[in-house]
Parts: structure tokens; sequence; C-alpha cells
């Protein structure tokens, strides 16, 4: 009590504090007093996170003052799970965008890092079991009610279950180890899954860093397949394949092989 009634006398001379009726006043001094003693700042090193980590605080005196020990405890559990779970968005967010460069200086996107953030989502939604837990125990939520961390649980449910249903193949565009001479190389690879591990093979259907299949090319040359229909099988525009990437072709000397093969039949 006398660490309220130092607070409240600190307040009272402020100008912003000094009309204010007396009870009112002592639900903030009261209030300042149990920020101090929480002190949920000392959890964090980041400003930004400390200055976080006591608006959340404020908000929930809001609701309760919590002159229980063990739920100021609680409450601070709480609160350190709630800014780790940002920290988590961040890094999700960081994952789903992260660009890189070739050897040529070129920027990309690489394929997600699925491992990661499968491993980011499981953290984040035991984080999200965590909170509910401990909100219904200090009365924070009722026991059963629904929340908003219900729905974000689904949707972190829901990513999980998309990609166990779609791990058939993996394509890697990124500077990684040749699995067939260890050279290192910026070229596209293909990740087929097996039962325990991603095996790693020359991709089928790049050469370099350019869309080719050599069938294709094969079925282009001889006038079996038109612009439009290349384009068609590539699920990309006749645009694309009209100008540029058939000039990208010719630069290939598969290309050049399979059009003197042709003339020959002819």
């Amino acid at each position: 009590m006398d660490k309220v009634q130092d607070a409240f006398n600190k307040l009272r001379p402020l100008v912003q504090y000094r009309d204010m009726p007396e009870a009112e006043l002592w639900n903030i001094a009261k209030q300042k007093t149990r920020e101090d003693e929480i002190n949920v700042a000392e959890m964090f090193d980041v400003a930004e996170e400390k200055k976080r980590a006591k608006l959340l605080l404020r908000l929930y005196l809001q609701q309760n003052m919590f002159e229980n020990v063990s739920e100021q405890n609680i409450l601070k559990d709480i609160i350190y799970l709630e800014i780790s779970q940002e920290r988590l968005k961040k890094r999700l967010n960081i994952l789903y965008s992260q660009k890189r460069k070739n050897d040529k200086g070129t920027e990309f996107y690489s394929t997600f890092d699925t491992e990661a953030i499968n491993k980011t989502l499981t953290a984040m939604q035991n984080n999200v079991e965590k909170i509910i837990k401990f909100k219904e125990n200090i009365g924070l939520i009722k026991a059963g009610e629904t929340s908003g961390y219900d729905s974000f649980k689904h949707l972190i449910e829901r990513h999980k279950k998309h990609g166990k249903e779609n791990q058939g193949s993996r394509t890697l565009a990124m500077p990684a180890i040749c699995p067939k001479c260890s050279h290192a190389w910026s070229n596209m690879i293909l990740l087929r899954i097996r039962t325990d591990i991603w095996e790693a093979q020359k991709h089928p259907f790049f050469k370099d860093r350019i869309l080719t299949n050599k069938h294709l090319m094969k079925l282009y040359i001889e006038k079996k397949l038109t612009a439009d229909d290349v384009a068609a099988v590539l699920e990309c525009s006749p645009d694309y394949v009209q100008n540029w990437l058939i000039d990208k072709w010719k630069t290939n000397p598969e290309y050049e092989e399979i059009s003197k093969e042709v003339k020959q039949q002819v």
C-alpha cells in the first residue's frame, strides 16, 4: 500500500492528473505500481519488445489487477509467449519472401525451406496452445471459449496438412552442390521425396536455368507442335514461348543437333 501511496503522490502534481478524481487517480497509481512489480521488460533485450510487453501488461491489468503472485507469474509467461509469437511470425515472413542471388548477381526467390517453415509453424502452434491454457488458468478467457487463437490454430493446421499432402517433389533454384560432380553451381535441381530424406538429382526439365525438354524441342522443330502448343504444354503464355524461350532454345547445342537430324530425315 505504501508503494501505491508513493505512486499516487508522484502523479498528483502532474498537469494531466491535477483535476482527476482521487479514486480514479488511485486506480492509476495502483496499476503503475503493479506494472513495476511484474516488470515484464526485464524478460527482453530489444527496446521494441520491451515497449510491446509493457503495453500488453497495461492492457491485461485493465481487465484484472492480479493480486496473486502465481497469477502474476503466469501473466508474465503469457506476455513472453505472445512476444515470441510475434518473433516467429516475422521469421515465417522472411522464410516465405527470402531472395537469393545467383553467381551472376540476379535476384530470385528460392524454393521455400519446407523444413524450417514447418518447424516455425509447429513452434507457433505450441505457443498458441500454451497461451490459451495460461489465459484459462488466470481467467482471461473461459475454458472452451472461442478466441482469435482458435482461428489461428486452424490456419496452422491447414497449412501443415497441405504440406504433408503435397511433398511429391520440390524444385530448388539456388546456389548448390551438384549431386553428380560436387561442383558448386546455380542451376535448377529437382528434389524427389523418399521415405526418409530428399534425393537430389539434376532437374530433367531445365538446361542451366532455361526451361527445356529435348523431345518437346524435337516436336516443335518437326512442326508437329506450334509455339502455341508448346505454351499450352508448359502452361505459360504464347508470347513467352515465341519471343523468348525459342530464342534461348536455339542457343542450346541439342537444338542444333535435333535440327540437323530432322533435316536429314526430310
